[in-house]
């Protein structure tokens, strides 16, 4: 896994802990039940792997990991945008985990058919601006009629054979998964994202006061 830091400026460096990343993709099996459901304890864990590939084991044991599950359509993205270190290892789910039946078939999920037509009109009307307006446009807009991925997904799918993985993926890009957000070392709230690179996906955290510009795409996932 590898982090991404706030800036746009920092995208360039994305290739630096490739090799990190792709060691440290998960077994499947090792935290999903037989149902699909994900063991919350098993996934922290996850989620304290990735702070040490970010960031160092030093730092990482500084995090406080805690999920929650807050509706999305409740959560104030203006005001979770705003760094405060005290919440370094946060991290929210989307409370709707209905349809996840390709988790415990190990096939890839369902992408919108529209999703290109979607992306289009984000790009038409956000081009430039925060990207935590963004994410609160497509769960007000979206949200009844997709279901809206978050780090299990996210998680699920960087784990998935290449051959495996939609071709909507594929286009090198970074694709967001709104369904969540994550709280980075400098108590930066961040939306997970998957990009292609090198044959291979690669996964990131990207700041929510960040801009939204020609690289940026959402995933929706069919309900």
């Amino acid at each position: 896994m590898k982090k991404i830091m706030g800036s746009d400026d920092d995208i360039g460096n994305h290739k630096k802990n490739l090799e990190e990343s792709i060691k440290a993709r998960p077994d499947v099996g090792a935290y999903l039940s037989k149902s699909g459901v994900v063991n919350r304890e098993e996934f922290d864990m996850k989620v304290k792997e990735t702070f040490v590939v970010w960031y160092g084991k030093e730092d990482a044991s500084k995090a406080n990991i805690k999920m929650s599950s807050t509706p999305l359509a409740e959560m104030d993205y203006e005001a979770i945008r705003k760094a405060d270190p005290s919440k370094f290892g946060e991290y929210s789910m989307n409370p709707d985990r209905k349809g996840t039946e390709y988790i415990e078939k190990k096939e890839m999920p369902k992408i919108a058919k529209d999703l290109n037509e979607i992306n289009k009109e984000l790009q038409q009307k956000f081009n430039g601006k925060p990207r935590s307006e963004v994410l609160k446009y497509v769960v007000d807009t979206y949200g009844d009629k997709y279901r809206l991925p978050d780090m299990e997904d996210q998680e699920y799918i960087f784990s998935l054979p290449p051959d495996k993985v939609s071709e909507a993926l594929k286009d090198g890009n970074w694709h967001y998964f709104v369904g969540s957000t994550l709280r980075g070392q400098n108590g930066d709230a961040e939306a997970p994202a998957l990009r292609w690179d090198d044959e291979r996906l690669d996964r990131a955290a990207l700041w929510l006061g960040g801009r939204w510009y020609s690289h940026d795409r959402i995933v929706l996932l069919e309900k």
